[in-house]
């Protein structure tokens, strides 16, 4: 059981290329009592897309924005389900986003609070 006041129900993909970004955004989930799993290329994407796991939220926060684009239309053209929030420095990448069928996107660097209001948003949390 979580350490938090959250209820486990909620599965999240991370999808960084780097390291240190996968498990930063998947420590901040936990925190909000998602499970999490990361992959860090659009082949650990496409095989998670292809198991059995079903994902309520991905979070895409990729250093390359063709990448970015990529992954986002791969998720959408796979008809995954799951809420898609993209992670940028960039506001062109961040909209570009949305029109390839993400959801939302928090701008870097963004708050814990400003996470936790997108959760809200999408009616993860309360």
């Amino acid at each position: 059981m979580a350490s938090n006041n959250y209820d486990i129900r909620f599965r999240a993909l991370v999808v960084a290329d780097l390291l240190m970004d996968r498990v930063f955004h998947r420590t901040e989930l936990q925190q909000h009592g998602f499970v999490t799993m990361g992959a860090q290329d659009i082949e650990e994407v496409a095989l998670c897309l292809e198991s059995d796991q079903k994902f309520d939220l991905t979070v895409v926060g990729m250093w390359r924005p063709i990448t970015t684009f990529e992954i986002v239309a791969a998720l959408r053209a796979f008809g995954d389900p799951s809420k898609v929030l993209v992670v940028t420095d960039s506001l062109e990448v961040g909209v570009q986003s949305i029109l390839l069928g993400a959801d939302d996107f928090l701008y870097i660097p963004f708050t814990f609070e400003e996470l936790a209001e997108k959760l809200r948003r999408f009616g993860f949390i309360n």
